[in-house]
């Protein structure tokens, strides 16, 4: 009889717990991470919990042959992180550590915003200050979507979409279509390199 039909946790989900409690020892749980602090760890892929690559190596082929580029851990969200390559943009996966999905981030340029939603394109640069140095990422929230993403249009006003972007500051923003605006002030800037996407 093994261990697993015992009730005994594999060691890949005892070193996924004891990581979350680590990160809960430091504050990850909430965003009292100090001003410009690094964020997300680069992890190196056979650090990765077994089961949380096999849920990304699972979604990289919902999506088309997309594929898993680097990985980090996020000390804020608690999450694993992992950059994709194989699509038409750049794009990256989120994983919670019980194997859930979380979000897909597809990287934009201003120039595609203002193209279909002018109106969003004024608030980023309103709220930025500037139209240089922008990210700017669709964040699709429902696993439904993985199927199929759509495009910045088409996925504007549905649920479970949020367009996320950060200036060349720092300041974090979210916003979704019903014009609801979070700002998270001087968030990490070191892990939104061009160079890291």
């Amino acid at each position: 009889m093994s261990q697993r039909s015992l009730g005994v946790p594999s060691r890949w989900t005892l070193a996924a717990i004891a990581l979350a409690l680590a990160g809960l020892g430091t504050g990850a749980c909430s965003r009292s991470l100090h001003a410009g602090e690094l964020e997300e760890v680069p992890t190196a892929e056979n650090d990765v919990p077994v089961e949380i690559r096999e849920v990304a190596r699972s979604i990289c082929k919902r999506l088309g042959g997309a594929r898993c580029a680097a990985w980090y851990w996020d000390r804020e969200d608690t999450c694993w992180e992992t950059t994709l390559v194989g699509l038409s943009r750049t794009a990256e996966l989120d994983i919670l550590p019980d194997g859930t999905f979380d979000e897909l981030e597809l990287v934009y340029g201003l120039d595609e915003v203002d193209a279909v939603l002018p109106e969003v394109g004024r608030t980023i640069r309103e709220k930025c200050r500037t139209d240089t140095g922008l990210v700017i990422e669709l964040s699709l929230r429902r696993e439904a979507y993985l199927d199929d993403p759509p495009p910045l249009a088409a996925a504007w006003h549905q649920d479970g979409v949020v367009l996320e972007f950060q200036g060349p500051n720092g300041d974090d923003f979210e916003m979704d279509a019903k014009g609801m605006l979070v700002e998270h002030p001087m968030d990490d800037i070191s892990d939104r390199a061009p160079a890291r996407r």
